[in-house]
């Protein structure tokens, strides 16, 4: 498809809110023209307005790039990639999308890019440019051989206007490249991976206070099939293995690094952890001292493995999302807003449960000079995608009130008793929040009067005990806070 055409296919989607609160999903997607799966966090530009990609969808279905107005939830589609063999743009835009100093958007396509005519899920893929009108132009294409293929990653600017890439393939050893494209349009490689030191990078790289360039592989050659690493490399090319992830360390990490501007420690996760093998978080600083600091659990009430990187909030703090788990127990949870605490605990502020909320949040998170969270995940009312705003200043309201299990067996000891969860929307306000909770059938089963959600808080756990019943009894647990109402129906089964 023709610049021209693209530029007057230009369409505009209205989005509205879901809920009101503190997380609210403002978009969903719905294919054409606006895009779907979006597989790139969201970026705040200079304009004030969020731009971001899909990978699919769009006016040809190769995927998008779109600007979304935040303060009208409009999303409008800027540029659509055509997956036509023939085009030499590519499409299929992964990686994140990055404003460079002189104004420019600039971005990577996966796949594609008119080399031999590659089928639709060849290897290869483009690098482009885009003003802020959506005129966009090809940069470089991938040929699939030394110069490197499938550019998951998105792009950083290095100095003087340089970017710095990765493939996934392609190189002297076909496991990966990084790559340094200048602004005159010179393109070279800076390094190949070798399988010894990782290989398949699948995030964009980070540059560090020091100006050197810190990434991570998703596999490692020498530990088996899987791990990774954590490298550094500096603009110039001079490559060090910073870390190889062994079992205990958590394992393929997907992710951005992100470096804390008070310790200057870098913070990462990775999708797969032993014993548990639900994830991890992680530090590194810039000589390699490497640290695990918390362990995805196997009930997933913390959330369980994730695929996108950390930030660094306005407040100090980190904010990451899962794929999976989230409260309550027991529920078909699909994935998780948290917030590691400085003594390494995660507290959940959001748990995804499909439907309008989306599930399986695929990037991180971007917060707007007004201190909103932004972020995307997949599913949505129509399967394609959504966008969401997380408000960490909203006053919070009562979500759900949740037991688990959700029947026991009355007066039985252990099986007699179960565990109720609080959750909200958001965190706590400061001094914390009492909500009431009720029985209705006091006489069988018990509650606390009150329980409080701490301050910074998004949850609280009661114990519900039970006597014995003689015939099968549905008991509902009330909890009311602010106003809100919610209930809960407790099965209490005889002994025998």
């Amino acid at each position: 498809m023709s610049l021209l055409i693209a530029l007057l296919l230009l369409a505009t989607v209205g989005g509205s809110a879901s809920a009101t609160g503190a997380h609210q999903t403002i978009h969903t997607f719905t294919g054409t023209p606006a895009g779907a799966q979006p597989m790139s966090a969201l970026l705040e530009a200079a304009d004030g307005l969020l731009y971001g990609m899909t990978m699919g969808g769009g006016n040809d279905d190769g995927g998008s790039v779109y600007r979304f107005d935040p303060t009208t939830n409009i999303v409008t589609t800027l540029y659509s990639f055509d997956r036509d063999l023939a085009n030499p743009m590519g499409h299929g835009p992964k990686g994140d999308l990055m404003q460079a100093r002189d104004g420019y958007f600039y971005g990577t396509t996966a796949y594609g890019g008119d080399w031999d005519n590659c089928p639709y899920y060849g290897h290869r893929g483009s690098i482009f440019r885009m003003d802020m009108a959506g005129n966009t132009t090809l940069v470089h294409r991938f040929s699939g051989g030394l110069d490197g293929e499938l550019a998951f990653a998105g792009l950083v600017e290095g100095p003087n206007g340089t970017l710095f890439g990765t493939t996934r393939y392609g190189g002297e050893f076909g496991r990966g490249t990084v790559f340094r494209l200048r602004r005159s349009g010179n393109f070279s490689i800076l390094h190949s991976f070798n399988g010894e030191e990782g290989q398949e990078p699948l995030a964009a790289m980070t540059r560090g206070s020091d100006g050197a360039l810190y990434g991570t592989t998703n596999r490692h050659i020498s530990t088996g099939y899987g791990r990774g690493s954590v490298f550094r490399i500096t603009v110039g090319g001079t490559f060090t293995n910073l870390h190889t992830f062994r079992f205990e360390d958590g394992t393929n990490p997907k992710l951005r690094l992100v470096q804390h501007p008070q310790s200057s420690l870098f913070y990462g996760t990775t999708e797969d952890a032993t014993p548990t093998g639900f994830g991890a978080i992680f530090t590194i600083d810039s000589a390699g001292t490497f640290k695990r600091i918390h362990m995805f659990n196997m009930y997933g009430t913390t959330g369980i493995n994730p695929v996108a990187g950390l930030i660094v909030g306005r407040d100090g703090n980190l904010y990451g999302t899962t794929t999976g788990g989230g409260l309550p127990v027991g529920d078909w949870n699909r994935g998780v807003i948290f917030k590691p605490t400085p003594t390494n605990q995660v507290i959940v502020l959001r748990t995804l449960h499909e439907g309008t909320d989306g599930y399986l949040p695929q990037t991180a998170l971007t917060q707007t000079s007004n201190g909103l969270l932004f972020g995307t995940a997949l599913g949505g009312a129509s399967n394609l995608g959504v966008i969401f705003k997380h408000d960490l200043n909203a006053v919070a309201s009562l979500e759900q009130v949740s037991i688990y299990p959700a029947w026991i067996i009355g007066g039985a000891g252990d099986d007699g008793i179960a565990t109720g969860t609080i959750i909200f929307d958001g965190m706590a306000a400061s001094g914390g929040a009492k909500v009431i909770l009720s029985s209705s059938r006091p006489t069988i089963v018990n509650v606390p009067a009150s329980i409080r959600v701490s301050a910074g808080r998004a949850s609280a756990n009661f114990q519900v005990s039970s006597h014995a019943v003689q015939t099968t009894t549905t008991v509902t647990i009330t909890a009311r806070y602010g106003g809100g109402i919610r209930r809960f129906q407790l099965v209490v089964h005889p002994a025998t």
